[in-house]
């Protein structure tokens, strides 16, 4: 984390959940939220943290919406494709399952696994976007 504490990223991921009452490091409460934005500090992997960064030296919005949100537009509009595909998916299942009963199972269970592909490729994409973004202008996680 931004203050140099380190835990499981699973653990630490539940304790800043948006829903949680925690939003501050279980160590020293410091607050890992983004000034501006609101939204919660990302753990970083413990090979690639920055050292420690003093409270007044973190950025004052997450790395989505630097830049005027114009890295949350493109993540928004991934997303959107992302669900129409899943909607589209969602519907040829109902109606495969509607007008053939039990007999298609296997065509419901391949729906089902290209609904998993979507959300895996969504992923992938966004992580590759992100990725490819803080290499071509050196930014920071924090």
């Amino acid at each position: 984390m931004p203050c140099s504490h380190i835990f499981g990223d699973l653990c630490i991921s539940r304790w800043l959940e948006i829903d949680s009452a925690h939003q501050d490091c279980p160590i020293c409460r410091r607050r890992l939220i983004y000034r501006e934005c609101g939204h919660t500090i990302k753990p970083c992997d413990v090979a690639n943290a920055p050292t420690c960064v003093e409270e007044k030296d973190m950025p004052k919005k997450c790395f989505a919406c630097r830049g005027d949100g114009a890295v949350e537009a493109v993540l928004a509009l991934m997303n959107a494709r992302r669900m129409a595909e899943e909607k589209v998916l969602l519907r040829m299942r109902k109606s495969v399952s509607g007008f053939f009963g039990d007999v298609c199972g296997t065509t419901v269970e391949s729906v089902d696994q290209r609904i998993e592909e979507v959300r895996r490729g969504w992923k992938n994409a966004a992580d590759a976007f992100c990725s490819e973004l803080q290499e071509k202008e050196g930014r920071d996680q924090w």
